[in-house]
């Protein structure tokens, strides 16, 4: 059995496929399951091998034209989780989770702003619908950072007697 080279890449990928809501790997539940979006590459010198992350093309709106919809409440608040595959659960870390809701919380105010900016203009993106794509990144991550372990995570279990935290 092959043993990823940083087993936290998984619970990064489920993070970063959450908050912006990416089914192009493995939807909410069983809706859309994607392996091809998925790569293992193989360490040359070891028995390791490192998932590489790639195609973002669905974040945001699944595939389908960007509009000034992506910001809506129900897009911001969604509870479903993205790109965990069943046998990604036993690697995720409530550590890595704490920890990129930190970085969420501490990201720069206008990280959004200059992320949209870089969208190529030959892609069409009406002005309204990158302000909407700006507000839900904002919006998206503000309320993942209260509720992502929960998401991940037993609520009930997060700090009580007896439950371990990571060891890595």
């Amino acid at each position: 059995m092959r043993v990823v080279t940083d087993p936290d890449d998984i619970t990064r990928l489920v993070c970063m496929d959450t908050w912006l809501r990416n089914p192009d790997r493995h939807g909410p539940g069983e809706n859309r399951v994607n392996l091809d979006n998925v790569f293992f590459s193989m360490e040359t010198d070891s028995d390791k091998v490192q998932l590489k992350t790639m195609d973002f093309t669905h974040a945001f709106t699944n595939g389908r034209d960007l509009t000034r919809r992506v910001k809506d409440i129900d897009n911001i608040r969604e509870k479903e989780v993205y790109g965990l595959f069943p046998e990604f659960r036993a690697s995720l870390s409530r550590n890595v989770v704490r920890w990129f809701c930190e970085q969420l919380a501490s990201r720069p105010t206008n990280l959004a702003t200059v992320a949209v900016g870089l969208i190529p203009k030959e892609w069409e993106v009406e002005p309204e619908a990158r302000t909407s794509l700006i507000q839900f990144v904002d919006l998206r991550a503000n309320f993942l950072i209260d509720s992502l372990e929960d998401l991940l995570f037993d609520p009930e279990q997060h700090n009580l007697p007896g439950i371990e935290e990571d060891k890595r």
